[in-house]
Formats: C-alpha cells, sequence, structure tokens
C-alpha cells in the first residue's frame, strides 16, 4: 500500500510539472542558429544580457501584449513581474544600451514578424501559436 501511494505521488507531479512546462513557448525565426536553449541562456537573452546570436545576427524580443506567457515565464523563471520587466526595459533603453522587446497587440501580427524577422524571438501562449507555423519553436533543456 505504501508503494501505491508513493508510485500515485510521483505521477500526480509529474504530471503537473509538464502540464506547466505547456503554459508558453519560445518561437523564433528560422535564422536562429539555436535549436534549444537552457534556461539560464533565455534569462540572459530576455535581460539583454545576449544581444546577439552565434552567426552575429542581433537579437530581437518581442512579445504580445496581453498574453500570460510572458507573465508565467517571468514568475516562473526570474520572479519578476511583468511591469518591473518592462521598467528594467525601459531603464535599459534610456541609458542607450539596447532595443527593448517589441510589443504586439495580437497573435496574428506577433506570429507575422516572428516569421519575418531575422533573429527574432518570443515568448508565446502554445494556443496562439497557428498550425503550419512557419517559424521555429526552441525547445528549453
Amino acid at each position: 500500500m505504501k508503494y501505491l501511494n508513493l508510485i500515485l505521488i510521483l505521477c500526480m507531479t509529474s504530471f503537473f510539472s509538464i502540464n506547466s512546462q505547456a503554459e508558453w513557448v519560445l518561437l523564433g525565426h528560422t535564422s536562429v542558429e539555436k535549436e534549444s536553449l537552457d534556461a539560464r541562456e533565455l534569462k540572459r537573452l530576455f535581460f539583454g544580457r545576449i544581444s546577439q546570436w552565434d552567426g552575429g545576427e542581433p537579437v530581437k524580443l518581442c512579445f504580445l501584449n496581453d498574453s500570460n506567457a510572458l507573465v508565467e515565464y517571468l514568475g516562473d523563471s526570474t520572479k519578476y513581474s511583468k511591469k518591473r520587466f518592462l521598467a528594467y526595459w525601459n531603464s535599459r533603453l534610456f541609458s542607450g544600451d539596447n532595443i527593448a522587446p517589441k510589443q504586439f497587440r495580437n497573435s496574428e501580427e506577433l506570429m507575422d514578424y516572428v516569421t519575418r524577422t531575422r533573429g527574432a524571438i518570443c515568448i508565446a501562449d502554445p494556443k496562439a501559436v497557428p498550425e503550419g507555423f512557419s517559424g521555429k519553436v526552441i525547445h528549453i533543456k
């Protein structure tokens, strides 16, 4: 009986950990040479610590303005709120360091930008990704 309870607990925790990963997806332009990123690289990208891809192409961050995907990523991985994240980028923008992430009002514009803009990368809601998306899905290690 003890083993049955332990197996049940393990199955439930693995189900919830898989389910929490499905709340956002990382998308990129086909020119992005990376097939996968680890959590540290992703954080460095979204906070402007990495501004160029390996091939020298500039990183162009973007996200859907009213999507929960960015909020989920920030909360789970960085402990930043969306407001704090945008304030961080505003301070970097005014200091002349980088270009702030581009924000979009709807998923169609976001997907169009990612598929047409070299170096583009975004965090999006998996439901917002259209069938036949011609960009790249980048896996998180």
